[in-house]
């Protein structure tokens, strides 16, 4: 988890997670992108994120590339049309299929990557 409140994080404290080459752990996990298609993509999403709200909270940034064979991290800017779309399907999914309810926090971040979810 990045030790800052969601609205002081900034592109520099995200480069800095991927110059750092930090590796995700209990509290902060990375996606290169948000795939809407398939249950299965779906339903590994909802894992990632029921596991950081099972540790008490943690980081979920999408727009960051975890490559496991060169252990290096990259950046992957999301289409910034997409982000809204991202945002609703998120809220929709925890709405709908996550028990106990669960508080989410979003903020953009511009100049890659495009977005940061926090939960607490």
């Amino acid at each position: 988890m990045i030790p800052k409140p969601l609205n002081q994080i900034t592109k520099e404290d995200i480069l800095t997670l991927v110059n750092g080459n930090v590796k995700e752990y209990r509290t902060l996990e990375y996606k290169r992108e948000f795939d809407i298609d398939g249950d299965k993509k779906k339903y590994e999403f909802l894992a990632d994120v029921t596991a950081l709200a099972n540790v008490g909270g943690g980081d979920l940034i999408i727009g960051i590339n975890e490559d496991t064979e060169t252990e290096t991290l990259s950046v992957h800017p999301i289409d910034s049309h997409n982000i809204e779309i991202i945002k609703e399907k998120i809220n929709s999914w925890i709405l709908h299929l996550i028990e106990p309810r669960i508080k989410v926090q979003f903020m953009e971040i511009k100049a890659a990557p495009r977005r940061l979810l926090k939960l607490k």
